[in-house]
């Protein structure tokens, strides 16, 4: 049930997944440690980003016992959109500090728009839908390609975020915004 060593506790897990979140929204996830050791352990957190509130059952945890922490995910405004990746250490005195990482992908949320303003929305088209950079060797340096962003919806298209998790690429964009029927470039390096 605890496969992480950690010194003298064992960790449930190092990767914590909050799945989709919207700002003004929270998703809460809880992660437990093992104590294996015969003396009570007061573990601390460190590395905690403005984002996530840490909130623990007990303060100790005895020896052959169970600790609880629950981990709430409340997106700031200057979280970013789309996925989100991060870590956090906890610290176990007398033992080397663990990183805990998480997942979390942050979306607008039109759970509460009218029927009009659906209506009214911004429409994303993209093309080519897909990016092929061939074969090539890396040798010949940096490859480049295009594709264009075009809103077909009524309302100004605002884009939060572009990027890529990928670490061979960078892409990038001249716009954060499109107005109705504008188009705009996105490179992909």
């Amino acid at each position: 049930r605890f496969p992480i060593e950690a010194g003298p506790v064992r960790l449930r897990g190092n990767l914590l997944t909050f799945g989709t979140v919207s700002p003004g929204h929270i998703k809460a996830e809880y992660t437990e440690i093992y104590n294996t050791s015969h003396d009570t352990i007061r573990p601390t957190w460190s590395d905690v980003p403005k984002y996530l509130r840490i909130t623990a059952a007990q303060e100790g945890v005895p020896p052959g016992e169970q600790g609880t922490y629950s981990l709430v995910f409340a997106p700031t405004a200057g979280t970013p959109y789309g996925i989100v990746t991060d870590s956090l250490t906890l610290n176990i005195p007398g033992s080397d500090p663990v990183k805990v990482e998480f997942v979390a992908i942050v979306e607008e949320d039109f759970s509460k728009y009218t029927e009009q303003q659906l209506a009214d929305a911004p429409k994303i088209v993209v093309e080519p839908s897909k990016v092929d950079f061939g074969q090539f060797s890396t040798s010949e340096g940096p490859i480049t390609r295009n594709f264009t962003v075009t809103n077909q919806g009524k309302n100004p298209l605002l884009l939060r975020r572009i990027y890529t998790t990928e670490k061979g690429f960078t892409v990038k964009a001249k716009f954060d915004k499109l107005k109705k029927g504008k188009s705009g470039q996105v490179t992909v390096t």
